[in-house]
């Protein structure tokens, strides 16, 4: 019984080992790797998921599925205010297009008087379709764009119900809807703390992969009209 018992301790001390040895960190998988966009001998670096979540919000749209390259403004966006804002719906709207143009020095967006190529209507969810079509019935808040030839976006039209949101919420569908008509168009189920996030939140800043992705999209080497693969060969390791 003795030379059985012995016997077991060894073999448990020897799949003991080989368990430990297995996850030795030299034997660990990499699952996150760092990757670099170079253009014009500026270096800027991203992660992994960095660069999967921009293929996810970038190189795709939440209402139209065939839409699968970079799209992208090329003219400084001038944002005209319609409807019944309130005074922190307006402040809410200050405060993004600061962050937006903080983030980036390729586009400035601006409120207008005349001539907008962004307009911002807030009205009463009852009335959005006279504006546009709004494909969900009891969405708060909904942007549509239009693009030119060259994939450069040219007009935008976004909508904000104030009938039917709180002030938070408005904040947070200001941000969002602006952001995402800049090109940012789709959703995600990936990162709950992220304004791009599918289900319903209430965030009212960027994250820190959000700004990456603004930095990215906005980068002089990403060029609009490029699809995933063009894409992919501009991202190297």
């Amino acid at each position: 019984m003795r030379k059985h018992s012995k016997s077991l301790v060894i073999a448990l001390l020897s799949i003991l080992l080989i368990l430990i040895a297995s996850n030795h960190p030299n034997n660990l998988e990499i699952k996150d790797e760092n990757y670099y966009l170079v253009h014009n001998g500026n270096t800027m670096e991203f992660s992994e998921d960095e660069i999967e979540y921009f293929k996810d919000i970038a190189l795709g749209s939440e209402w139209n599925e065939g839409n699968n390259r970079i799209i992208k403004w090329n003219e400084n966006p001038r944002i005209g205010i319609f409807g019944e804002p309130t005074k922190e719906d307006l402040n809410s709207l200050k405060d993004v297009i600061d962050d937006i143009n903080n983030l980036q020095n390729s586009i400035n967006l601006s409120i207008v008087e005349e001539d907008a190529n962004i307009e911002i209507y807030f009205v009463a969810l009852e009335d959005f379709d006279k504006y546009v079509q709004n494909p969900m019935p009891n969405n708060w808040g909904l942007f549509y764009f239009w693009y030119d030839n060259k994939h450069f976006i040219n007009k935008s039209i976004i909508l904000i119900a104030t009938n039917r949101s709180t002030t938070i919420e408005r904040s947070h569908l200001i941000r969002e809807e602006l952001t995402q008509s800049l090109g940012l168009i789709n959703d995600s189920w990936r990162y709950r703390n992220s304004l791009f996030y599918q289900g319903w939140t209430r965030t009212t800043e960027f994250s820190d992969l959000d700004k990456k992705l603004i930095k990215l999209l906005y980068h002089e080497g990403i060029v609009a009209g490029i699809d995933i693969e063009e894409f992919n060969k501009l991202i190297v390791k």
